[in-house]
């Protein structure tokens, strides 16, 4: 988890989101897309979810907690995701020991991942991982918020981005996911209709 490499999937993310034509839709449901485009090293696959709801909220920075604030409010009988704050680089930036299994992670690794790749777990596993977490505010665009995870194994580093950005009603928002995947066809006739059951379970 090289500091160069964290910046660079930075601004990879920016560039990539301010060319929407670079993306190509894999799939859609009313107002949600699943699209990826071509990276060094693979794909870049983004859920795209237009008007989501979170009541109570106003702006993007209420709805991503900062690392260090987030491993401390997990419960500890969390059984989706666990938490534990190892290292904190500066305020918004810290290294966290975290276990998850959520299973729509479960299910990407599925659907876009290679076997026996540590770096195609995207972030579901059991086992405690050391993990470094950012939340930067007006990023990629002013008043947004983006949360990203980084992972480093000895077979690479896997990386997972969100943005949350206002949407044109209040308390409600644009969500998007980033995360880059094996260079491997996509599109693959068996795995279409998995990608719609994907969007909308992921909206829930």
């Amino acid at each position: 988890m090289h500091p160069g490499h964290i910046e660079e999937w930075f601004q990879f993310a920016k560039n990539s989101l301010q060319n929407e034509s670079g993306w190509k839709v894999a799939a859609q449901r009313s107002q949600d897309t699943l699209c990826y485009q071509d990276c060094l090293g693979g794909r870049t696959v983004k859920f795209d979810f237009k008007e989501i709801y979170v009541p109570g909220i106003d702006e993007p920075a209420e709805a991503m907690m900062r690392p260090e604030a987030r491993s401390q409010s997990h419960d500890c009988k969390n059984r989706q995701i666990k938490l534990g704050l190892q290292q904190i680089v500066a305020p918004g930036d810290a290294f966290v020991e975290q276990t998850s299994n959520f299973w729509i992670l479960f299910m990407i690794a599925c659907l876009f991942g290679e076997s026996g790749l540590q770096t195609d777990s995207f972030f579901c596993g059991c086992k405690p991982t050391l993990a470094r977490h950012q939340r930067r505010l007006d990023f990629p665009e002013e008043g947004d918020c983006a949360y990203a995870n980084f992972q480093g194994h000895t077979s690479g580093c896997q990386e997972l981005m969100v943005i949350v950005r206002k949407a044109s009603q209040r308390h409600h928002f644009r969500l998007m996911i980033l995360f880059r995947v094996p260079d491997v066809e996509l599109l693959l006739s068996w795995t279409s209709k998995s990608f719609v059951i994907l969007l909308e379970r992921s909206r829930e």
